[in-house]
């Protein structure tokens, strides 16, 4: 560990990492918000809507301060290394869906559920852990002179998600609409069982 004084110059090892944090460090915050309504509009059936949305801001970004990168550039506010990571706490992020559903509560051996998600994710960086990322050099911003260019959709950013489930109690065997009155060895076979699906489409 070095103990640099304000102003002090030192010369990192070759092929050392140089990391620096920005003092003004400020708590990260997200708000999350939603507001849903729900409707029985026949008996076991249920339909829902909703909207659902979250704001961060003061997020974890790195930037790198060197020359170059090999990937997005650098800032060249330091211009004897090619990465000098800096952490920071510029980031912001936006999010906002309409969320549907219809459910049938279980009855008669039979229960459904789908689901309809329409959504926008929205951010100016994925932080130090973007998609297949390592750091300042992957995940850095595009311009690290002017970070509020990058912002656009998050690396995660889904807009349509469609989900279909299902539990379905096959009516044969014992107490069943079919064969209620089979003898127990052959309800052993043909008794509780269950056809289910799960079904997700998104895009």
């Amino acid at each position: 560990t070095l103990n640099i004084p304000p102003g002090g110059v030192f010369t990192p090892a070759g092929g050392a990492t140089v990391v620096r944090v920005d003092p003004d460090i400020n708590n990260e915050l997200f708000h999350q918000f939603n507001l849903t309504g729900q409707w029985e509009f026949r008996a076991n059936w249920l339909a829902e809507i909703g909207y659902v949305g979250s704001r961060g801001r003061n997020l974890l970004v790195v930037r790198n301060l060197g020359n170059s990168g090999g990937g997005f550039p650098g800032a060249r506010l330091v211009n004897t290394r090619g990465t000098v990571q800096s952490v920071e706490y510029i980031g912001e992020s936006q999010y906002d869906s309409l969320q549907t559903k219809v459910e049938r509560r279980f009855t008669d051996g039979l229960s459904l559920i789908t689901s309809y998600v329409w959504s926008h994710s929205i951010d100016n960086s994925p932080g130090n852990f973007c998609t297949g990322g390592t750091g300042p050099t992957t995940c850095g911003f595009s311009n690290p002179l002017r970070p509020e260019l990058d912002r656009g959709n998050s690396d995660f950013d889904v807009r349509h998600r469609f989900s279909f489930a299902s539990v379905w109690e096959l009516p044969f065997g014992r107490g069943r609409r079919f064969g209620s009155d089979i003898p127990r060895a052959a309800d052993l076979l043909v008794g509780g069982w269950q056809l289910n699906t799960d079904l997700y489409v998104q895009s």
